[in-house]
């Protein structure tokens, strides 16, 4: 899990690897806190999907905006899977399981690809 002091720059994933984003408006957040454990948990599955797991947390004009690009409002816990060709493929405003999440990300053409060439 990435934990940065400002907001990861999505551009410069594009075509390497997705990202998944965990919102919160505090560290403490309890939503934050379980998808935070569930993720650490299935952090080797993460990798091999290709998949970085970044913490966005506080409420800077920076946060926002990122929050308003990605559609995830401006209050509270949310989590949004971003694929390798920069777009939203998933959002939530409550924690999910790894299990959804490498369904979905499962499901995807690029992912596909990947998968036959293992």
């Amino acid at each position: 899990m990435y934990v940065l002091p400002s907001v990861p720059n999505l551009e410069s994933l594009r075509w390497h690897s997705r990202a998944f984003l965990l919102f919160a408006l505090d560290a403490e957040d309890k939503d934050l806190k379980e998808q935070t454990a569930i993720t650490n948990a299935h952090a080797a599955e993460f990798s091999e999907r290709e998949t970085k797991v970044f913490s966005v947390v506080g409420h800077s004009a920076e946060v926002q905006r990122l929050r308003d690009k990605l559609g995830v409002g401006a209050a509270g816990f949310a989590v949004v899977l971003v694929g390798k060709d920069g777009t939203v493929k998933f959002k939530s405003d409550l924690p999910v399981s790894a299990k959804e999440v490498f369904a979905r990300i499962d499901a995807m053409p690029m992912r596909q690809e990947e998968m036959k060439r293992k």
